[in-house]
């Protein structure tokens, strides 16, 4: 499937994907400077911080993806698996 419509399938994913990297980069200094400060006064509120960040991340991209797996077979197998 991919293979036959893939730019129109590789627009769609921009169309998702990049939207979420761009928030990611936007809060990556306030996120890493909050994390030092945490850092300095408590290691493991600051560990505990960044792993929750990044686990929360994590399981939005996945939602985000599989989200977006299941317009793409819609859309481009017009709901013939």
């Amino acid at each position: 499937l991919a293979n036959l419509r893939f730019r129109d399938i590789a627009a769609d994913v921009r169309t998702v994907r990049d939207p979420f990297e761009e928030e990611i980069f936007a809060g990556q200094e306030k996120t890493e400077k909050e994390a030092l400060e945490m850092y300095k006064k408590n290691p493991e509120a600051a560990r505990k911080f960044l792993t929750g960040y990044s686990d929360a991340k994590m399981n939005a991209v996945t939602k985000m993806f599989i989200d977006l797996r299941d317009q793409i077979i819609t859309r481009y197998t017009n709901n013939r698996e």
